[in-house]
């Protein structure tokens, strides 16, 4: 009786069943309405989908996600909601395979948390796995969504240019740290960029700032 008595309870109509959020790791294999990157697929003229892997070599994935940046804002992307809030004690870094023709920067944000790091891809049309690492950053709201930016801060033209402005990324994977040197298998990591500790000119103590969206554009 213990294997085969069974209850049920509470059977609702409904409009629909919803869309079923996503979960790490985030393969992209499962049916491509599963994935849950908002209403439009993305904001400011960022546009993500889930699609049939047209770039095989380096990733034998059937499915991954295209990100298209078209002309809108600078700050174009995507938002694919999760199944839940992330668990950081699982692991406090994140890879994600990235392709894509032309060297880029790629933005990962934690949303509700508000923490981002940025890695560059190197271009090549080639599939690179980059490593976003948020180790000591996790303290504080949580959060149950994660945006992509490529290149942001300019203007995309996926309409007309689309060989710059079509991106794909695949295979995020919560892990406990980066592999050596950050990038995971030739990717960019922390170590692309300098300690900002303003002390000196390698620190940014000389740096050029670009003020943007700000009034009277105060200087920094």
């Amino acid at each position: 009786p213990d294997n085969w008595t069974f209850y049920f309870d509470d059977i609702t109509q409904v409009s629909d069943c919803g869309v079923p959020a996503a979960s790490f790791p985030i393969d992209f294999e499962a049916d491509p309405a599963s994935y849950d990157f908002g209403p439009d697929a993305g904001f400011g003229g960022g546009a993500s989908t889930v699609i049939a892997n047209p770039q095989t070599t380096g990733n034998d994935s059937a499915q991954v996600a295209r990100m298209q940046k078209f002309m809108a804002e600078t700050f174009g992307g995507s938002t694919l909601v999760l199944d839940g809030n992330v668990d950081f004690s699982s692991g406090e870094a994140f890879t994600m395979n990235v392709w894509s023709t032309r060297s880029v920067p790629v933005l990962v944000k934690f949303e509700g948390l508000d923490r981002e790091r940025m890695l560059t891809h190197t271009g090549g049309s080639e599939w690179q796995q980059l490593c976003f690492d948020f180790t000591g950053d996790t303290a504080g709201p949580l959060s149950s969504a994660i945006s992509f930016f490529f290149d942001n801060g300019v203007v995309g033209d996926a309409g007309n240019d689309p060989d710059n402005w079509t991106f794909y990324f695949d295979d995020i994977t919560q892990v406990e740290t980066c592999p050596t040197g950050g990038g995971g298998g030739g990717g960019g990591s922390s170590s692309d960029l300098p300690t900002l500790d303003f002390e000196g000119g390698a620190g940014g103590a000389d740096f050029t700032w670009n003020v943007f969206e700000n009034g009277d554009n105060p200087g920094v």
